[in-house]
């Protein structure tokens, strides 16, 4: 076997270890010890042959299973939790700071509890939008410390381990007792970003404002509760969030826009990288773009020195090296998962909608033909796994997303558009009165199926293994076909 499909086979099996363990088991440790053992027994009986390549890949499966136990066991039982449901004062540096509509969530690496010094991680705190807290801020924080808990069908204790946060504080009280050192490029980034921000909040009306900045920048939290829950209702919440589909919609847009100034197409994919690369330090590398940036970076990586062929093997090894990092992430982290599927619907499923729409159109509307194929593969790959989040569905929010279609890559190309001539007089004003309408036409499909009575039904684990594997059937006789 060639030396490339031994490393595919070892990355395969490592996220297959970590899927088994995210889904299937709850002992990983026992788990791991009895595929280490079969990995170990394979290769020592089939050593020298080409079984022992099974082997291998059980050593990596059991690898697998033991880094995701490992991780999750580390925050889990983190030294911090000790003082659940007591009052503690925490010192420690601020990492993240997000403002939300009614609350601001700061994230603090913890160096200090009760004059304790150590490594204690990450804890997340709960504050009034109004307090005046700034990354790289040094604060002395006081308040009941709470362990994460999960609600309804949502596991958010698993949802915060995946960025290493252990426990939370709400509302503590809350002081300034210094400045850590920051990195002034990263500052000047944060500073350019915030402008973004005021420039739409200057040039939209606030019910558009927000779902702008969430669309482009990434501020979902700015959204207000009523109209997550809207979105949430007509099950396009998607539709907002930054993932891997908005970065596969962005780049197809760029992509056909350099074709048609009359680049070649490697030249036209090298600009695409370049600034979805600028896009990424835009909008301060949040956790789902650098993701989805990553997938789609490697997948045209390979386009661009003629491996389109191995494009799955690109989204593959991204994938491993991200699990690699944060073995939570495949269960726990929805960007990861929409990055994924979308990636993986643009490699297998996009040309077969193109074709047929080639047939359809007979040749015509090229742009939007791609434009509209690329967008359809991602939303039918993802579809599955949002229904599967909700753990429910309606043929209503199938309308509802289909009707979002041809608006989607208008909104997010102007959107990209706005986030590089923000800076330029009268040029973004004209780019927010293109945008306007498609946002809200938007909000008003949000609106009008929220409102609609639905029929939901349950929508299961088992129900979207079933549709993949139909996809997945469906795709492998459509290739087999045109194979021939």
């Amino acid at each position: 076997m060639h030396k490339a499909n031994i490393f595919l086979v070892f990355c395969l099996s490592y996220l297959g270890g970590i899927f088994f363990a995210s889904f299937f088991i709850s002992d990983y440790f026992y788990s791991a010890i009895v595929f280490l053992i079969l990995g170990l027994s394979t290769v020592g009986l089939f050593y020298k042959k080409p079984l022992i390549i099974y082997g291998l890949g059980f050593l990596s499966f059991s690898f697998g299973i033991f880094l995701f136990g490992l991780h999750l066991s580390k925050i889990f039982d983190a030294p911090i939790l000790d003082f659940d449901n007591a009052k503690i004062t925490i010192v420690g540096k601020v990492v993240r700071n997000s403002e939300g509509f009614d609350k601001k969530k700061i994230i603090v690496e913890v160096t200090n509890v009760d004059n304790q010094e150590g490594n204690w991680g990450k804890v997340l705190i709960s504050s009034d939008k109004y307090s005046i807290i700034e990354e790289c801020d040094k604060i002395e924080a006081f308040g009941m410390l709470k362990k994460p808990k999960n609600f309804s069908s949502f596991d958010y204790r698993g949802y915060l381990a995946k960025e290493n946060i252990s426990a939370i504080l709400y509302y503590p009280d809350i002081k300034v007792i210094g400045k850590e050192d920051s990195n002034f490029f990263l500052f000047a980034i944060n500073e350019i970003k915030s402008k973004i921000s005021d420039s739409i909040d200057a040039d939209f009306i606030p019910s558009q404002a927000q779902v702008v900045q969430a669309m482009v920048l990434g501020e979902s939290e700015k959204m207000s509760v009523d109209f997550k829950q809207e979105l949430s209702k007509s099950g396009i919440s998607h539709a907002i969030a930054i993932s891997g589909s908005h970065f596969i919609l962005i780049a197809s847009f760029l992509f056909s826009f350099f074709l048609l100034l009359g680049f070649w197409k490697k030249q036209s994919l090298v600009f695409v990288l370049l600034l979805i690369f600028c896009y990424m330090f835009l909008i301060f590398f949040p956790a789902s773009s650098v993701r989805a940036g990553i997938m789609i970076g490697f997948v045209y990586l390979a386009k661009i020195v003629d491996r389109q062929a191995q494009d799955w093997r690109m989204l593959v090894l991204a994938a491993f090296l991200m699990c690699l990092h944060n073995p939570l992430v495949l269960k726990y982290d929805l960007g990861f998962q929409l990055s994924f599927l979308a990636v993986a619907g643009l490699i297998f499923l996009s040309s077969l909608i193109n074709d047929f729409f080639l047939k359809l159109f007979k040749g015509k509307m090229n742009y939007l033909r791609e434009l509209f194929a690329t967008t359809f593969a991602a939303q039918i790959f993802v579809l599955p796994i949002l229904f599967l989040t909700s753990q429910s569905f309606s043929f209503f929010s199938i309308l509802a997303n289909i009707l979002i279609i041809p608006i989607m890559p208008i909104c997010l190309g102007l959107g990209f558009i706005y986030c590089f001539l923000f800076f330029i007089p009268f040029v973004h004003s004209f780019v927010a009165f293109l945008l306007y309408p498609f946002i809200l036409v938007l909000i008003s499909i949000a609106k009008i199926f929220s409102a609609t009575p639905f029929i939901y039904f349950t929508f299961s684990f088992e129900l979207a293994i079933i549709f993949y594997a139909l996809i997945g059937i469906f795709i492998y006789r459509k290739r087999k076909k045109y194979a021939l």
